[in-house]
């Protein structure tokens, strides 16, 4: 995912990231924020596609 974004983040923030990033073995704390969006964005659509389910079986 390769963007030229800049991101601001506090001290409390760095941290965490940091402690994320020693966690899942990851070489920059770049690589561990994109990490850690791509499963939010995914833990999401999963969470809208099962929405999606349980509306459609109580139509049916």
């Amino acid at each position: 995912m390769p963007t030229n974004k800049t991101v601001a983040l506090t001290e409390r923030e760095r941290v965490i990231i940091e402690e994320a990033r020693v966690q899942l073995g990851l070489e920059s704390m770049e690589e561990t924020i994109e990490f850690l969006y791509r499963q939010r964005l995914k833990n999401k659509l999963f969470s809208l596609a099962g929405r999606e389910i349980v509306k459609k079986k109580r139509s049916l």
